[in-house]
């Protein structure tokens, strides 16, 4: 009998030394991989997705080789794709680190709504709420473009200096049509009027909220905001494509 309890407390011993998967460390699944797709965990060791079911845990960084793809499905119902030579480290407490290259971000589906959700880059601190948007990160500078909802973007060190679109030429002549005829004062008037509009889209912020259907460029801090062109849009409507079933069961 005293043999049975020795062998039933040491086969209790040994499972306990199995790692166990738990909700504090699952943080990601990898759902869908194209090409060479791989997690390097804390210590830096690297492991294909194929293992451990495709979970990623806390504080442990995909990476996707050049050429290559992933889907990742996060623990509070957000997802993220990562285009090629990209690197994203999945921290705890709802925080994501961009590392490198392009991923396209959904987060529609909160299933942990107390937690914080952001993403951190060089430059930035993007706090989410529901929208689906873009981050490319280059050696030069980084872009965000933002295609539904707000984010809020926070400068990691100092004040951004925000420059929005420049008043074109066209701006002049619709001033002008709507001025008198009074020739000597026309060029008087739109050199105030475009002095006092400069004013308002040269801005010095730690933080703003950008808007739908708007990119955003980062050089340091220098921020220059635009409309979403057409290329965009054939990026968001590309991330769109490879999610497939993923995306239309989000």
């Amino acid at each position: 009998m005293k043999m049975v309890k020795f062998l039933f407390v040491t086969v209790l011993l040994g499972l306990s030394l199995v790692p166990v998967v738990n909700a504090e460390t699952f943080r990601a699944r990898i759902v869908k991989v194209q090409g060479d797709v791989y997690v390097i965990d804390q210590s830096g060791k690297k492991r294909a997705p194929d293992r451990k079911k495709n979970l990623v845990l806390s504080n442990e960084t995909i990476v996707t080789e050049k050429m290559s793809k992933a889907v990742i499905q996060l623990d509070d119902g957000a997802m993220s794709v990562l285009d090629g030579s990209s690197q994203l480290l999945v921290e705890s407490g709802g925080w994501l680190s961009q590392l490198s290259g392009k991923i396209y971000y959904i987060f529609r589906k909160v299933m942990a709504r107390d937690r914080t959700r952001k993403i951190k880059t060089r430059n930035a601190t993007i706090g989410v709420r529901g929208t689906a948007f873009i981050v490319n990160l280059s050696k030069e500078n980084e872009q965000i473009a933002l295609q539904q909802g707000r984010l809020h973007i926070k400068a990691n060190r100092d004040r951004f200096t925000i420059k929005r679109n420049p008043l074109s030429k066209d701006e002049f002549s619709a001033f002008k049509q709507q001025a008198d005829n009074q020739q000597a004062q026309i060029w008087h008037e739109f050199q105030d009027y475009k002095n006092n509009m400069n004013k308002e889209f040269n801005e010095y912020k730690q933080s703003f909220e950008l808007r739908e259907n708007k990119i955003i460029e980062i050089n340091d801090n220098q921020v220059i905001e635009k409309g979403l062109d057409q290329e965009w849009q054939k990026q968001f409507e590309s991330f769109e494509k490879f999610t497939g079933k993923y995306l239309k069961a989000y």
